[in-house]
């Protein structure tokens, strides 16, 4: 009877022991695999937009026979010719006391034209408490110059000046109503600077178009 006791005692210590494997398993945690990380995608490169100067900026100047008003607001219209890039002849001609230019430098002469609207110049006299009943001269208004390729400005400097010159836009007669006025601009200037210059007309607050050399 003890025998069978004994025996039982065994089996059921086998059984306790084969419960715990089996399905009874914990879950197993895979290995971590190596991944390659997924490239990153390059930034698409777009090109910058070129923003064009304005039409008779120094950047773009006109080109002779073109036109542009000063400003939205203003009443003059520029216009400028061809450049005479050697215009010592024609200053000798027109007076026996013109000098040449120094050593160094050339006369340069730019025929201009301003177109002028008299309604505008009646307005801006009348907001200034004045009046155009005696004329209006646009030289006055206006200042014109030439800029070298060095960046500096000539006209305004006694070294600057030509002499007496046909047809000065300083003489320009006085209009009484829209005209077109024209003169002839001299200025002496560095010769090195010339080629590439531009002349530059601007008003009394420095709204300007700019016009190339040519």
């Amino acid at each position: 009877m003890r025998r069978f006791a004994t025996l039982g005692i065994l089996l059921a210590v086998v059984g306790v022991a084969g419960c715990s494997g089996g399905k009874g398993d914990l879950p197993v945690t895979p290995a971590p695999t190596s991944q390659s990380p997924e490239p990153e995608e390059s930034p698409i490169e777009t090109a910058t937009p070129v923003v064009e100067a304005a039409r008779g900026s120094r950047a773009n100047p006109l080109t002779p026979g073109e036109s542009r008003k000063i400003s939205d607001e203003s009443a003059f219209t520029v216009s400028g010719g061809a450049t005479t890039f050697d215009a010592w002849p024609t200053v000798q001609a027109e007076n026996q006391f013109n000098t040449p230019p120094a050593d160094g430098r050339s006369y340069i002469m730019f025929p201009l034209s301003v177109a002028i609207d008299w309604p505008t110049i009646q307005k801006q006299a009348a907001d200034d408490g004045s009046t155009t009943d005696g004329g209006f001269s646009a030289q006055y208004s206006l200042t014109v110059a030439f800029v070298g390729t060095d960046g500096i400005s000539y006209g305004s400097n006694e070294a600057d000046y030509c002499g007496v010159i046909p047809n000065d836009w300083m003489s320009v007669n006085p209009v009484f109503d829209s005209a077109t006025v024209t003169g002839n601009v001299c200025v002496s200037a560095p010769t090195q600077v010339i080629p590439g210059g531009t002349w530059v007309v601007s008003n009394v607050v420095n709204d300007a178009v700019f016009v190339a050399a040519q």
